[in-house]
This record gives C-alpha cells, structure tokens and sequence, in this order.
C-alpha cells in the first residue's frame, strides 16, 4: 500500500521540479515562495533539492512503519497537490531537464 502512495508523493514532486526550473528560468515572472530555495533560486539549487526530496521520500518509506509512512505521505501529497495547482493557475509551467 506505502508503494502507491510513495510513487504518488514522487510524481508530484517530479511536477513541482519541473514547475521550479521554469520559475528559476524566468525570476522576472515568478519567485518561489520556499523558504529553503529562496526567492529566486539557481537551476543548480531546485535540481539538488528535489534530488534530495525524492530520495528522502523513498528512504522514509522504505525505513518507517508503515502507518506512519502513509500518513506523512498523505500529507505531503496534499501540499504539493495545493503547490502544484497553485503553480500551474499562476501560469506556471513545467521545464524538462
């Protein structure tokens, strides 16, 4: 069950990395509002972060009781649901690699 959740939690992730290197690309459109990020971070920067997040991700859950997994995935999957909508209707878009 964590499987589904974990593999959710990761595609949006992936949705708001691709939504951050377009904000990073154009800092005279958008600024991010992540703290860690900062305003107007480098490419160098969301890459190495979200590399971070969706290791972390897959750590936890492949670490923490399953319970505990699901819930803090659940939760996650909720904010970066809200983040990427928001994102997309402020006309955000999504850059590839």
């Amino acid at each position: 069950m964590i499987l589904i959740f974990t593999i959710v939690l990761i595609i949006l992730l992936m949705t708001d990395w691709m939504q951050t290197r377009f904000i990073s690309k154009h800092p005279e459109l958008f600024s991010e509002i992540n703290i860690i990020l900062g305003v107007h971070p480098s490419l160098n920067a969301v890459n190495l972060y979200f590399s971070i997040c969706i290791v972390a991700t897959v750590i936890f859950s492949k670490l923490s009781p399953e319970t505990l997994a699901i819930v803090v995935c659940s939760a996650l999957i909720i904010l970066e649901g809200f983040v990427t909508i928001r994102n997309y209707k402020n006309g955000v878009r999504m850059t590839l690699p």
